[in-house]
């Protein structure tokens, strides 16, 4: 079974309003497959992978770094590589709105695939580690906090979960100067 199978596969065995996610295969620098499953019932139809660096994608925004020398002491930050997986999404905040609703809906069901991929699987030492399928899972102030983070051609993002409060936080920057803190998110969630 090659990739394209697999993923066609695991499409066949959701749900088509859901779970969503995205894949894609790149080869030898090019895409080789590229499939979004369980987005559009939920609303979502902007949000995708920058799956070729030539075509334009409606409402996109430019990522800047600091340069002292400049006026406004900014440039655009031109990133020169073609990613396609953990830093190739491209998402608004509307669209990620819907998709954390969706999120939520599925927490809510205890027998959900939600919940089964994110149960803890402890190691052969016993101990669990808190980062389960591309998410963090740690615990502050007795609430379970679920999020993951990063940042790529200078754009900062930060998608934070508090199960219990059934609050999800998105935080997107085009610039480095405004770096995410999760233990501050959190924090100022529950002032």
């Amino acid at each position: 079974m090659g990739l394209a199978q697999y993923f066609e596969a695991l499409k066949a065995a959701l749900p088509a309003d859901g779970p969503g996610f995205s894949a894609a295969v790149l080869r030898d620098g090019e895409v080789a497959f590229a499939l979004h499953h369980g987005l559009a019932p939920l609303g979502i139809a902007r949000s995708g992978f920058d799956e070729d660096r030539a075509t334009v994608l409606p409402g996109r925004v430019c990522s800047y770094e600091a340069d002292t020398a400049r006026p406004g002491g900014y440039q655009q930050h031109l990133g020169n590589a073609n990613t396609v997986g953990d830093g190739g999404l491209y998402a608004s905040v509307r669209e990620l709105l819907l998709w954390e609703r969706a999120w939520h809906q599925q927490w809510d069901q205890p027998d959900s695939l939600l919940r089964a991929l994110l149960q803890a699987s402890p190691l052969n030492d016993g101990v669990a580690p808190s980062y389960r399928f591309g998410l963090e899972w740690l615990q502050r102030h007795g609430q379970d906090v679920v999020f993951h983070g990063g940042c790529l051609w200078g754009f900062n993002t930060m998608l934070l979960r508090l199960p219990q409060q059934r609050l999800s936080i998105i935080q997107l920057s085009h610039t480095r100067a405004v770096e995410p803190d999760w233990q501050q998110l959190v924090d100022a969630a529950l002032a």
